[in-house]
């Protein structure tokens, strides 16, 4: 019974779209689908802003004890360049500044000179002179100015550069 329904409905749509193209007439595009070219460009935008986002949380959640499937799981590369991405000089300023720190960041303390992932800690993370400790107050510093970047981005956005 289900199968008969879904070839009818199937059938039915294939019927529609051999009327149109027999009447020369092109179905009428949702009215994203006209815009595509901005759609694109806001969910670029969009794209960097989890990232940022997604970095800062990997770096806060370093605070209590360090996870690093947290820090292998954020992914600090975007599929497009940054250049692309339509932000405003401060937002695309901001924006740079956190993928270099975080960068820097995963290279100093997460990788290894083979540039595998660090999984083990020398040390607890309460103790500054410990490895884990200094991964520990070096995530916290860049949180904050991660934060100070992201406040620059939403001070953009809050001031109508959408």
């Amino acid at each position: 019974m289900l199968q008969t329904v879904m070839l009818s409905v199937v059938l039915i749509g294939q019927v529609l779209l051999l009327i149109l193209f027999i009447r020369n007439e092109q179905p009428e595009l949702p009215l994203k689908a006209k815009n595509a070219e901005a759609d694109v460009a806001i969910e670029q935008k969009r794209l960097v802003e989890l990232q940022l986002l997604a970095m800062h949380n990997a770096c806060s959640r370093q605070r209590e004890k360090l996870h690093v499937r947290e820090i292998q799981v954020t992914n600090p590369k975007l599929p497009f360049p940054l250049s692309e991405v339509p932000l405003t000089a401060q937002q695309s300023h901001a924006a740079k500044e956190c993928y270099r720190l975080y960068a820097d960041y995963l290279l100093t303390y997460w990788k290894t000179d083979q540039g595998e992932w660090k999984t083990a800690f020398r040390g607890h993370p309460d103790a500054p002179d410990t490895e884990a400790g200094g991964v520990r107050s070096a995530s916290i510093k860049l949180e904050a100015k991660m934060q100070d970047h992201l406040r620059i981005w939403y001070d953009e956005e809050r001031n109508g550069f959408k």
